[in-house]
């Protein structure tokens, strides 16, 4: 799944466009299967997503593409508070690999929990 860095004020949240979620993902349309799949991400842990409903249990508010899958608005509170771009992008470098001009969350490798080297990147 890939991610990208936008704004340009101090803000206490790094927000993301999360690409490519499958389409099963997207089709169940809970934040249960939403969870468990982001939870095989190790730089999807500790966010929160934009919902459809103003409710914190609401269901993800996917945009689906037009030819299969689709993206999820994601956040991440930064852990020094306000920040600039550059350091909201720094962060998110961290959360992410770089391949060509996009950054993507990997899968982790069970057992070790920690994302894979993008060769080695499993389809989850």
């Amino acid at each position: 799944m890939r991610g990208s860095s936008r704004g340009t004020d101090p803000h206490p949240l790094l927000h993301v466009p999360v690409c490519d979620i499958p389409d099963w993902v997207i089709d169940d349309g809970s934040r249960e299967t939403a969870n468990a799949f982001f939870a095989k991400y190790p730089g999807l842990a500790q966010h929160e997503y934009v919902r459809r409903t103003p409710h914190p249990d609401g269901p993800p508010n996917f945009t689906r593409y037009n030819h299969g899958g689709g993206e999820l608005r994601v956040s991440w509170l930064m852990p020094q508070g306000r920040a600039l771009v550059e350091e909201r992008r720094e962060h998110l470098h961290g959360l992410t690999r770089s391949h060509g001009r996009a950054r993507w969350f990997l899968p982790a490798v069970p057992p070790t929990d920690r994302d894979a080297h993008l060769l080695m990147a499993p389809d989850p």
